[in-house]
Parts: structure tokens; sequence; C-alpha cells
């Protein structure tokens, strides 16, 4: 059998035909997914609230996704995680026990005010909370802190262990930042991952890249982790009383007290501790957490339109 030669001759112009008859469909039997994990329930006693600002923790807290493969995001190089801890604020020393007890976001104070009125802020704060807490063991009545003779040094304690759980909290966040950058395979101090776990759990809009703020970049650079105003980022500690503490008034042994610690997101102010007795403790005094209006990012921008 022989064939005419096939290149077309003059005034022949090339057809796209279509076959209708060898269409067909393929339907995927395994959806694309997405790795989270929901957010922790945490047992506490009582919250307390820092504010912060909203740029200063997406500064802080960063990801970068591998867009030269099809890969999944829980592959274990494909998305590199970074704590930038030399972008923390340096006016934001978290002594928890500083923390805000007369908040609206806070919750479960042992006592707001008595027969002569509402707490001033500055007398609403962890440390004080937790004093009257062992009152209240010690004397039936969180009135009683009155009754403490050393109820200053107390206090000082108070704010010298707490400025000591902040040291051991930052050393974790610059641990952290030295592993810069960190993955999937990493599993200690990799908070980013944590945030963007819970973001894939439980609010996925944010992964939907458009030019709002608040959601992902679509890039493959060191980017943001997207959180908006009003989010919050817990921690929680434990306050113990003195070893023998209950002994003072032969009551039963006292049981600890602990408290959720929210860093709230936006343009807040925190309250300032004013009653530091030792001049030497200046450093554990360092509670105030500067807020700079106008540098948030609004949840209301930060969505993409439904």
């Amino acid at each position: 059998m022989s064939y005419n030669d096939a290149s077309g001759g003059a005034g022949i112009t090339n057809l796209d035909f279509v076959l209708t008859g060898l269409d067909e469909e393929i339907t995927m039997g395994a959806s694309g997914e997405l790795f989270g994990v929901a957010i922790p329930a945490m047992d506490v006693s009582a919250t307390a609230i820092f504010n912060v600002k909203t740029s200063s923790m997406r500064d802080v807290f960063q990801f970068q996704t591998d867009a030269s493969d099809a890969d999944q995001i829980k592959d274990s190089t494909d998305t590199q995680y970074y704590v930038k801890m030399d972008r923390w604020p340096a006016t934001g020393i978290l002594n928890p026990v500083h923390a805000m007890m007369d908040d609206s976001n806070s919750e479960n104070p042992i006592a707001t005010g008595d027969s002569n009125g509402t707490y001033v802020d500055n007398r609403m704060l962890v440390k004080h909370d937790f004093v009257r807490y062992l009152a209240l063991k010690l004397f039936n009545t969180y009135q009683g802190v009155d009754l403490f003779s050393n109820e200053d040094a107390m206090k000082e304690d108070l704010a010298a262990k707490g400025a000591a759980a902040w040291a051991s909290i930052s050393g974790d966040l610059h641990t952290a930042n030295g592993n810069n950058p960190m993955t999937n395979n990493d599993e200690t101090n990799n908070f980013s991952r944590q945030l963007l776990e819970q973001i894939i759990n439980n609010d996925r809009d944010r992964l939907i890249s458009d030019a709002s703020a608040g959601t992902i970049d679509a890039s493959n650079v060191v980017q943001a982790m997207p959180l908006v105003d009003g989010d919050t980022i817990s921690f929680k500690i434990t306050l113990k009383a003195a070893t023998g503490q209950h002994n003072l008034t032969g009551v039963s042994a006292i049981g600890d007290r602990t408290y959720k610690i929210k860093l709230v997101l936006g343009s807040g102010t925190n309250t300032t501790p004013t009653d530091k007795k030792d001049a030497s403790a200046d450093s554990d005094y360092l509670a105030s957490y500067y807020v700079d209006n106008g540098s948030s990012v609004s949840k209301a921008d930060a969505r993409p339109a439904h």
C-alpha cells in the first residue's frame, strides 16, 4: 500500500480535529489534604491578659513553603518555619505575674474589689491575685491579705520568680531562633509550625491567597504567619504556695493555682506595675509591652470575600 505525501498543498489549512467518542473523565480517588491540629484545651484556674501588637507577632512567627514541586505540607522539608527573635520588641518583656486580671478578656479573678470600691488596675495583676488566693485559703477571706506582715516581700518574690519564668520562655524562643529554619522533622520548640497547624485546622480561609492582609502570600519567600487582630496566643503558668505555707493557720495543704497567660493581638495597652519596694528588682518589673496604634491587621480586612 502506498500513501501520498502528507504535506499540505497550496491552499490547505491545518485543522484541529475533535473526536468526541474518545472523551474520558478521570475522577481522583485521593483528595488533597491539609495536616492540622485542634487548638489544645487548657485546664486553668484563671485567665490573665497581655496585649501585644499584631505586626510584632507576624514579624516573629514566619514560614516558607516550597513551590518547586507538588509535595504536601507534611513532607519533611517542603515547609520551613522561623522564629525571628531579632524582631521581638525590646519592650516586650512579659513577666507572667504582671499579666492583667481586670481586662475584659480576663477570667475568674479571686476578687475585683472590696467595700471600698473596685481595685485600681495596678493592684489587679496575677501576683496580687495569687496573694489574695493564699489569704482566701489561709483565712477563709481574700481580704486577709493585710494580715500578712510581709505582703510586699511576697509580691516581690512573685515578681522575681515571674522574671525567671519569662527568661525561660524567652530562652525557648531564642533556641527556636537559633534553629532557623526548622522543618516538619523538628518537634521541639517548633512554635511557628504549631501556629500554622492550628490555622489549618481552625481557619483555612487564611490559606487562600488574595490581596487582603491576614492571608498567605502567593510566593515561596519567607512570609508572616497569617495572624490578625483579635487572635490570641496562650501559655500556662502554675503558681505554688511556699513549702509549708498551710501550717501558718493549720489548714489543709494549699493547691496550685494555674493561669492561662493570654496574649491578645491588636492595639491594646497594658498595666504597668507600680508597687515595687526593692530598687534592685527593677528588671523584675519590666512588664509593660508598648503597643503602637496603627500598626495592626484587622480581622475584617483579613478575609477574602465569600
